[in-house]
């Protein structure tokens, strides 16, 4: 992304008819359309120029259509830290969209937002805001929104074949960056292998040679080779040549990523790992080190792409490890499962069991967000390996034995082990660590819960998922009314949707407020329907889902159907033992309120044998022990809820 500071309205404006017809298009609020020509590019860097606002552009060539997403999101984040202070990295790409678009609304200042290299129509290249006008260069058939398509100036026919000489070297050096704008002093770099000390006196002239052809034209931001001449050169010109200075660009723009990752250099850096030229092991190091870029500020998706497109090329696990390491920190399940099954394989002909350990480790957690813990204990925490290098392996570095650690403190809580799971980040450091202890503060009774989770929320954006994740451990600490766990849920469930882990969470937590606070129906109705909308998103087995299941047959009860409850919990409590295991707290409710159901539908002896052994069960968990007995003293008389 390149972005600029505020500038006036010049008088020139009126001048360029080209531009006047582009900015009063853009000014009546449509998504203007440009095809993607060096005259179409140098039209809106003329409107820009002149335009009363803040420049905000992006450049989205190269990296497949997956990266090509994955940096909209990534840009979009950019953005935000640019022009508003907000980190929305952790946001899924369409409520970082929201975030920037109502921040660029309030703030008022008028935004242009030019995106460069767009393929096809897609709502994530918009941002919905009043103050915000936007130019889309490249082909865009049909979008789902109004368009002004704007024919660029037409442009003389431009023939690179004749350029001879240091010219038709600068151009073939510039015709591997890609899209992006490039310096005179990267060029001489580039060339110094090749011109010797006079690079810095030959490339100059060349440029002027090439401006004055129509084939290069400078700017402000640097030089641009025309589209098409670039994309010609790198069809018809000498491969051999080709391939020496993509060897050499690659390693400049590799050195320079690492210093300084702003949008140009990662433009340029595309371009030279998509371009079958650059030798294999110089794509690799480009694409990790703009994943390892990407990564660093949170553009998680980018990470994930760009390590993608490495398994592609080089099918090492390095990558195929830090893909599935990103993919289980995204939500894509099946894209971890999918690696850490191929890292297995591999390992285990290889006799690897550090990599496998790893894969292990990784395949556990994709199969937990998808509540499938039976799974996760049989490929990593009950599996052999484990066992033969414990928990802390001697191979592995503090920073993974820590991540070690808060994978298995995750587990535990999903399994109910709440003092086992706390034991392990009880001094643990990160976001992510402290969100984690105060989840199982609040699952063991320690006041403590409630001051984590505001340290967290105080630090992060409102929508930052860790925020959120926080703001529900205070919204269920007991401090907060049952009408603000409401509005907390419904501004969650709108942020990140209704199969969302902590949507759900949200929703069940204020279903038992309600049943806690005598209110059975209305209980009866959140719960019923979380246990649909998770089901359909996270899984039938799922332990929030199976939760909200056995809160919903109290609920009935609780309203007067101890009859249709005690059925529904005669068929559940096997499920959830099997999938849960017998020890599970949601089991151990699950037996409580059958066995209440029973004494009050006529067969007592079960009913308070049943009752008392949950009871007894259930004071490894006092909090949800107190919570129930609470309910159970009442009587749970029928209530209108």
């Amino acid at each position: 992304m390149g972005e600029r500071g505020p500038v006036q309205a010049a008088d020139a404006v009126g001048d360029d008819p080209a531009v006047a017809v582009l900015r009063n298009g853009v000014r009546d609020g449509q998504v203007v359309v440009l095809a993607r020509t060096a005259e179409g590019i140098a039209l809106v860097e003329r409107c820009a120029d002149t335009f009363p606002g803040r420049l905000v552009w992006t450049t989205l060539v190269g990296g497949g259509e997956r990266g090509v997403r994955a940096r909209m999101a990534a840009e979009v984040d950019r953005a935000a830290r640019e022009l508003l202070g907000v980190d929305t990295g952790a946001l899924r790409p369409e409520q970082a969209r929201a975030v920037l678009a109502e921040g660029l609304s309030a703030a008022g200042e008028p935004v242009l937002w030019v995106v460069d290299g767009v393929e096809g129509a897609s709502p994530e290249l918009v941002l919905p805001s009043p103050a915000v006008q936007t130019i889309l260069i490249g082909q865009c058939a049909e979008p789902p929104w109004p368009v002004a398509p704007i024919a660029a100036p037409p442009g003389a026919a431009k023939d690179w074949g004749q350029v001879r000489g240091h010219a038709r070297l600068v151009l073939a050096f510039a015709a591997l960056l890609g899209a992006a704008p490039f310096s005179e002093d990267l060029v001489v770099e580039g060339l110094a292998e090749v011109l010797g000390e006079a690079a810095g006196v030959l490339v100059a002239p060349a440029l002027g040679e090439l401006a004055r052809a129509g084939l290069v034209r400078g700017g402000p931001a640097g030089w641009r080779l025309d589209v098409e001449v670039g994309r010609a050169v790198r069809h018809g010109a000498e491969k051999p040549l080709l391939a020496a200075l993509a060897a050499r660009a690659a390693w400049l723009v590799e050195r320079a990523l690492g210093l300084d990752d702003s949008p140009r250099w990662q433009v340029h850096a595309h371009a030279l790992a998509d371009n079958p030229m650059t030798a294999r092991s110089l794509r690799l190091a480009l694409l990790r080190t703009l994943a390892r870029g990407y990564g660093s500020r949170g553009a998680l998706l980018a990470a994930q792409a760009a390590r993608e497109q490495a398994v592609g090329i080089g099918d090492e696990l390095e990558d195929a490890l830090a893909a599935a390491r990103l993919a289980v920190a995204t939500g894509d399940t099946g894209g971890a499962l999918r690696h850490t099954a191929r890292i297995v394989g591999r390992a285990r002909a290889d006799a690897d069991e550090v990599s496998e350990y790893r894969a292990r480790f990784l395949a556990a957690q994709a199969h937990d967000l998808r509540g499938a813990l039976p799974l996760a204990d049989h490929v990593f925490h009950d599996h052999p390996i484990v066992a033969a290098h414990g928990p802390h392996p001697s191979w592995a570095s503090a920073a993974e034995r820590a991540a070690f650690d808060l994978g298995r403190a995750r587990a535990a809580r999903l399994r109910g082990r709440f003092a086992d799971g706390l034991a392990l980040v009880r001094s643990a450091e990160g976001v992510e660590a402290e969100v984690e202890r105060a989840r199982l503060q609040l699952l063991t009774g320690d006041p403590a819960a409630r001051e984590t989770a505001q340290r967290v929320v105080a630090r992060l954006e409102p929508r930052h998922h860790s925020a959120v994740a926080a703001a529900t451990v205070v919204a269920l600490s007991g401090t907060v009314s049952v009408d603000g766990v409401q509005r907390l849920s419904a501004r969650v469930a709108r942020w990140y949707g209704d199969s969302d882990e902590l949507t759900a969470e949200l929703r069940v937590g204020l279903g038992m407020a309600l049943l806690g606070r005598d209110r059975p129906v209305a209980a009866l109705d959140v719960l019923v329907d979380v246990a649909r909308r998770a089901g359909a998103g996270l899984g039938e087995e799922h332990p929030l889902v199976l939760r909200a299941r056995v809160g919903a047959a109290a609920a009935l009860g609780a309203a007067g159907d101890w009859a249709g409850a005690v059925e529904r919990l005669t068929a559940l409590l096997p499920r959830v033992g099997a999938v849960l295991g017998r020890e599970h707290p949601v089991s151990r409710i699950a037996g409580v309120v059958l066995g209440y159901g029973l004494t009050r539908t006529g067969r007592g002896a079960v009913g308070r044998r049943m009752l008392w052994r949950g009871w007894r069960q259930l004071r490894a968990c006092p909090v949800e022990s107190r919570r129930w007995r609470g309910m159970v003293l009442r009587g749970w008389a029928p209530r209108s809820g």
